[in-house]
């Protein structure tokens, strides 16, 4: 029997990551070693959901260490050849996953293997099928119809920059020589990270438009909204300086350049906070500081007690 370790990341949002692991509990055929890591939540009721799914390996960690932090708990322990890492706000059907752990036996040169990402309506025209290089796409999301046919590797299977973290299936073996997740990055981009890291070795990273997953976007709250666009700006300093540094005199202009446009905009709309967000994210991406900073942004949102 195939063996696979799936990662779900549980930050502050039980409920989530109680349907999460339901769902996976139903799957009758892979059988899968589940992995649960519990972020640095606060307050609520984690050890209820320890109890009702005691056949999970839980790792419970003091601090928020973040989407590449969390997972690479698990990662590092993991025994299984492939390990699913699976937002707990996104679903995907065990037949799904199967076909992703066939597209990485049947292409050893794949280091991640995606599915397309639907948002929970299954609205077509909205699906998104892997992504484009970071360092110079403001939008790096593919549609499936836009798909290059010269990226097609297999069938239904696609040639992609990066695979998002929403449901991806990760090669370990590899993962254990190029290294894990980076987790300077905190929060976005450890993918394309990853990927570029893998394509440097002659490793590629897929999607595979047949396998289809759901991610429920409407869950996120107003703070994790506003998280998300700073660590999107700031993080784009971080892949360029580490992984486009021929392009420097290039890449920080143009990512400075656009930061200042939306911080404008979003001033002159009269939307005061994200401006200031959004400021605080270029300056720390030009100055180079990195990894965590919830709570600067929490403070800029008048939230300091870590979105409860």
């Amino acid at each position: 029997m195939r063996t696979l370790a799936v990662i779900v990341l549980n930050w502050n949002r039980e409920t989530e990551t109680r349907t999460c692991l339901r769902r996976l509990s139903s799957w009758r055929g892979l059988h899968p070693e589940i992995w649960v890591v519990d972020n640095g939540s606060v307050g609520g009721n984690v050890r209820g959901l320890q109890e009702e799914f005691p056949g999970a390996t839980w790792i419970l960690s003091e601090t928020n260490l973040g989407f590449g932090g969390g997972n690479n708990l698990a990662l590092r322990k993991v025994s299984s050849p492939y390990a699913l890492l699976l937002n707990n706000d996104a679903s995907i059907g065990e037949a799904a996953v199967e076909a992703l752990v066939d597209a990485l036996g049947n292409h050893p040169q794949l280091l991640a293997v995606g599915p397309a990402v639907l948002d929970e309506d299954g609205a077509r025209g909205i699906q998104t099928a892997g992504g484009r290089d970071v360092a110079w796409n403001i939008s790096t999301h593919w549609r499936v119809d836009d798909l290059p046919t010269e990226n097609q590797i297999g069938d239904g299977l696609f040639e992609v920059d990066y695979v998002p973290g929403t449901a991806v299936v990760l090669r370990v073996a590899a993962l254990r020589e190029l290294g894990y997740l980076d987790e300077s990055y905190f929060f976005g981009g450890e993918l394309a990270d990853l990927c570029e890291r893998g394509r440097r070795q002659g490793l590629r990273a897929a999607v595979l438009v047949t396998a289809e997953a759901r991610h429920d976007t409407g869950v996120a709250s107003a703070w994790r909204e506003k998280l998300y666009p700073y660590y999107i700006l700031r993080n784009r300093f971080l892949f360029v300086r580490k992984l486009r540094r021929r392009l420097l005199v290039v890449l920080v202009p143009l990512w400075t350049a656009y930061g200042l446009l939306v911080i404008v905009r979003d001033a002159l709309r009269g939307r005061l906070r994200e401006a200031e967000i959004l400021r605080l994210a270029l300056i720390v991406g030009l100055l180079g500081r990195f990894g965590n900073r919830n709570d600067r942004v929490l403070a800029v949102l008048g939230r300091r007690d870590n979105g409860r």
